[in-house]
């Protein structure tokens, strides 16, 4: 991104109603590029932000500091409601994956790994598609806003940017994200289904991702769906994804059927995906059986978080981790409530052992260690204990854009708060806002 808007003071940061200089900084060869998203209100950076943003610039950097005049992306000229791409110095530039103008964190395009997709032309499976449980799109007339149908019942009302690209980026671009990865939205892994009718229904699912990363101008990645009810359809259809799709890894459930993650059947699945280096992320998909309480609040709230947590302890409790130690596997919603319930499995494994074992627990920290997490937590201070468990370099935004309200600004501004607040440093913000995601795709 070398081509810039200037403006001396921060009133025109924010406001912008008049035409300002437009020109190119640099210096020795030095990119401006997007260190870290701030939402400033009105008129005011503040003290906090400053300096946040002026030590991001200034570690590791051979001296070179924040520039004296605050600088904004020309996308969001003329909008005072526009969130302000605040910029600091960094070498390098964005150009991952053919993304050389993109905003930046530490030389990396700021990633969201978790968001999810659905495309328009995908319908059930020809030989069952009169079973109400497969999910299909419904678009409003006009294209302002669609529902997520099985059968005749409405499971979600959705907005476009969930099936249209042009409505994606746009909105990627007024946050100030330069890649997304995009997943399939949970309800369409259909567990439920035989085997050879999911299979066929995620194939073809993949294939339109594939065709919607191939039209998105290197601005998204995406992450493919298995048949995981038939393991080994599921191991060919994941070499499928990351050798012929050139899609970057897997989105699994939480629970496949009544298998939880650890069971015996599925080892050769995470066998195969770590010799492929396929990297899996896992998204929560049984709240029914999490929780006692059906009513959304809880199922949103709790059960989402108690599921993720299930799956985690049974990757880390149950041999999955420990067998395959090489596998990259994350967990959205910063491990759900994992980071809170570890110790106190942990202590209730030991009791199950015979008592205290130090290298039991040393290796119980390390396999704990070795999960990466999302950040979606919704609450700054709650990094402090997702990035404890899992590090700070295995930590990556996630949004889950488009649902929720204003996802990418919120999960933006949970991690820049962390910054603020001292739960992250600024160069672990940098991370997490980047690097750390392309790190988990092996890109």
């Amino acid at each position: 991104m070398d081509k810039v808007t200037k403006a001396a003071d921060s009133s025109q940061v924010t406001a912008a109603t008049n035409p300002v200089e437009t020109g190119t900084i640099s210096r020795d060869g030095t990119t401006v590029i997007a260190t870290v998203n701030y939402k400033v209100a009105h008129d005011k950076l503040t003290d906090a932000t400053k300096n946040t943003l002026q030590e991001a610039a200034q570690q590791g950097r051979d001296g070179v500091g924040w520039p004296d005049e605050c600088v904004r992306d020309p996308a969001a000229t003329g909008s005072s409601t526009a969130r302000n791409r605040l910029l600091a110095w960094c070498p390098g530039g964005g150009n991952i994956a053919g993304m050389p103008d993109l905003p930046a964190a530490h030389g990396h395009p700021v990633v969201d790994i978790h968001a999810h997709y659905f495309p328009s032309a995908l319908r059930p499976p020809t030989r069952v598609a009169d079973d109400p449980r497969w999910p299909f799109l419904a678009i409003d007339e006009g294209g302002g806003a669609g529902r997520i149908m099985r059968g005749t019942e409405v499971f979600r009302r959705v907005k476009p940017a969930l099936w249209d690209m042009q409505a994606r980026l746009a909105e990627l671009d007024a946050a100030g994200v330069g890649m997304q990865v995009i997943s399939p939205v949970p309800v369409t892994l259909s567990m439920w289904a035989e085997g050879k009718d999911a299979a066929e229904f995620l194939r073809r699912q993949n294939d339109l991702f594939a065709e919607a990363v191939s039209a998105s101008g290197g601005r998204l990645r995406g992450l493919g769906a298995v048949p995981l009810q038939d393991v080994d359809a599921a191991i060919t259809e994941m070499l499928r994804v990351k050798q012929e799709l050139r899609l970057d890894g897997v989105e699994i459930g939480t629970r496949i059927g009544d298998l939880e993650l650890d069971a015996p059947v599925l080892r050769p699945f995470f066998a195969a995906a770590q010799e492929a280096g396929v990297p899996l992320f896992v998204h929560p998909t049984d709240v029914e059986h999490a929780v006692r309480r059906a009513e959304p609040m809880y199922s949103f709230g709790v059960g989402m978080l108690t599921d993720t947590a299930l799956a985690a302890t049974a990757l880390v409790f149950g041999g999955v981790l420990e067998e395959f130690p090489e596998l990259r596997v994350a967990l959205a919603h910063g491990c759900g409530a994992f980071p809170w319930t570890y110790p106190r499995t942990a202590y209730g494994d030991a009791l199950l052992r015979g008592g205290p074992d130090p290298e039991r627990t040393a290796q119980l920290n390390r396999l704990v260690g070795s999960l990466w997490a999302d950040a979606l937590v919704f609450d700054p201070e709650h990094l402090r204990l997702v990035a404890e468990r899992v590090g700070a370099d295995h930590l990556m935004l996630g949004t889950d854009h488009p649902f929720l309200t204003a996802p990418l600004e919120t999960a933006l501004t949970t991690v820049t708060g962390a910054a603020e607040q001292n739960v992250l440093s600024e160069s672990e913000t940098a991370r997490v806002l980047g690097r750390n995601a392309l790190e988990f795709l092996g890109l």
